[in-house]
C-alpha cells in the first residue's frame, strides 16, 4: 500500500508519494500552489484533538495556542499513555498529538492500540527523536504523521490540517532521510571515472539522481561550500561549464536534453 507523505514548509506544500518500506518514487506534484488555509477548511475549523504528553509545560502550551489561537476544541489531555488509553476512545477526537517518549508505555505502542479502538482517529507523532527507524516504526504502528522538536506553532497548526485533510505530515528532518537516491541505472565513461577522486565519483552519482546541493552537504557530511569546491574542480576536469552537462558528460549522455537530468 503506498503513503502519501507531505513536506509542509511556510505556507506551500509539497506532495510526494512513498512506496512500502520507506522507498520513495517521485513526487506526486512539484508545488501545491494553494495556501494551507485553504486545502482543510471545514474538517480543521470543527477539530476535536486530544493530546499524550508528559512535560506539563508543552502539554498547557499546545492546548493554549490550539484551543484560543486555533478555535479548536480539546478533548482532553494527558501525561501518560496509560490514562490516555482508558479515557480517549470515549472522547473520540479527531486528531491525538502524541508524544513518542512517554514515562511507562510508549507513544508508538499507546498509538497502535488506540487505532484498535478508532481506526478513524488521526495520530501524529510530537516528538524530539529525529531517527527514520522511528519514523517508520510509528507509521507501522498507526501514526498518520511525525513532527520533530523543535517546531513552531504554526507547524503543529499546518501538520494537523494535512492530517485531517488525508495527508502524512512529516518534518524536514524525516523526509530528508526518506529521500534516498534511486539504483543508478546508468554506468559512468571509465575514462573520466579516472579522473575524479573518490568523493568525486560519489557525488556525481548523487547528482545525477537529482539531489540539491543542500542535500549533497547533508548526505556526504561537509558544507555547502565545500561541495561548490567539488564541483568547481569536476567541471575543470570533465571541462563542462554546469551540473547538467557534467553529469550528461560522465553518464555518457551528451545527446540528451540537459533538462532532463
Amino acid at each position: 500500500m503506498a503513503i502519501t507523505f507531505v513536506l509542509f514548509t511556510g505556507q506551500r506544500c509539497f506532495g510526494y508519494k512513498a512506496v512500502e518500506h520507506g522507498k520513495v518514487a517521485f513526487p506526486l506534484a512539484a508545488r501545491a500552489e494553494r495556501s494551507l488555509a485553504e486545502d482543510a477548511d471545514s474538517p480543521f475549523m470543527s477539530c476535536r484533538f486530544a493530546i499524550v504528553e508528559d512535560c506539563a509545560e508543552e502539554r498547557g502550551l499546545y492546548v493554549e495556542y490550539l484551543t484560543s489561537a486555533c478555535r479548536l476544541r480539546c478533548v482532553s489531555a494527558y501525561p501518560n499513555a496509560e490514562q490516555a488509553l482508558r479515557e480517549i476512545p470515549s472522547k473520540r477526537p479527531d486528531v491525538v498529538l502524541m508524544d513518542l517518549g512517554l514515562p511507562g508505555m510508549s507513544g508508538i505502542e499507546c498509538a497502535q492500540r488506540l487505532k484498535r479502538f478508532l481506526p478513524k482517529v488521526r495520530i501524529v507523532m510530537i516528538t524530539g527523536v529525529a531517527k527514520l527507524d522511528s519514523a517508520k516504526e510509528s507509521a507501522e504502528k498507526g501514526a498518520d504523521g511525525y513532527v520533530t522538536k523543535p517546531f513552531s506553532m504554526k507547524e503543529l497548526r499546518e501538520a494537523i490540517r494535512f492530517a485531517l485533510a488525508g495527508g502524512v505530515p512529516v518534518s524536514r528532518s524525516i523526509w530528508d532521510q526518506f529521500a534516498e537516491p534511486p539504483a543508478y541505472s546508468a554506468k559512468p565513461d571509465p575514462a573520466l571515472v579516472k579522473r575524479l577522486t573518490p568523493k568525486e565519483r560519489k557525488l556525481m552519482e548523487l547528482l545525477d539522481a537529482g539531489l540539491s546541493y543542500k542535500q549533497l552537504a547533508d548526505r556526504l557530511e561537509i558544507r555547502l561550500g565545500t561541495v561548490q569546491q567539488h564541483l568547481h574542480h569536476i567541471y575543470k576536469k570533465l571541462s563542462v561549464p554546469s551540473r547538467n552537462e557534467a553529469v550528461n558528460k560522465y553518464f555518457g549522455r551528451m545527446g540528451a536534453d540537459p533538462s532532463s537530468t
